[in-house]
């Protein structure tokens, strides 16, 4: 949010801008450089500024980080974050651009109400909602783990490590290449997207030769994660319900 005046405007708010970010605490986890160009290059004019820093917002939490089957998934780690209402966002800005820069030019005001970590946000969600709200934690390790496994199955192909390092980097970084200018609906291509039955079957045969229970476990979770992701784009085309059909039945099958 920027909010900036002309010179013969009002004196109680002559000057006074007000930058938001949304930011972490301790260990920076997001890429939010750009955010810091800005406040230094402000910084550095002749403007009078005042910025505005919220962490996340509890909005959030019914929209990009609603429940997802009944669980609370975070994608940053377990470290804690400040969490506050946009409401209060806006009060203090109203405040600060009402009292203008006499009282507010160059501070850095921070807004966490409440410093939470996923388990904190899970727990304070059952009590309010009166059953349990598990935690899903997603670490940058876990992509590791994923390519890991990955490997693993080309090992047994007889590539060895950097062999398969070489055919994995290239699908991940076209994966993160379109993520960047698509939607992860748009994103999703391949056997989940098509509904392909047929390749799902013959992936899972080999699976079943040559993976412990673990990794075939791995692979259909995210199967039935894929096919939600199609669904969204695709609705309950004929299919994708077959295929989802036998991915359920596949998941009772290995326990």
């Amino acid at each position: 949010m920027v909010s900036q005046t002309a010179p013969d405007e009002d004196e109680r708010v002559i000057g006074a801008l007000s930058i938001a970010r949304q930011d972490l605490i301790g260990d920076r986890l997001w890429p939010i450089a750009w955010h810091e160009l800005v406040e230094r290059y402000i910084k550095g004019s002749t403007l009078q500024w005042a910025n505005l820093h919220p962490h996340v917002f509890m909005e959030n939490l019914l929209t990009v980080n609603r429940l997802q089957g009944g669980a609370f998934v975070w994608a940053a780690g377990d470290r804690p974050v400040g969490w506050v209402a946009g409401d209060d966002v806006a009060a203090v800005a109203a405040k600060v651009l009402a009292q203008g820069p006499a009282v507010h030019a160059g501070h850095d005001y921070y807004m966490s109400t409440d410093l939470l970590n996923a388990n904190d946000v899970a727990a304070a969600l059952s009590t309010a909602l009166d059953r349990t709200i598990p935690a899903v934690i997603l670490r940058p390790q876990d992509l590791v783990a994923l390519i890991d496994i990955a490997i693993g199955m080309l090992e047994k192909c007889g590539l060895d490590v950097e062999q398969g390092k070489t055919i994995l980097l290239p699908l991940i970084e076209s994966t993160v290449e379109n993520l960047k200018g698509q939607t992860l609906e748009e994103s999703l291509t391949g056997t989940y997207a098509r509904g392909d039955l047929n390749t799902f079957e013959s992936h899972l045969a080999a699976l079943r030769n040559n993976e412990d229970e673990k990794v075939t476990r791995t692979y259909l979770d995210l199967a039935l994660r894929s096919l939600e992701i199609a669904e969204r784009r695709h609705g309950s085309r004929e299919s994708l319900m077959e295929l989802k059909e036998r991915v359920l039945i596949a998941k009772r099958e290995v326990g």
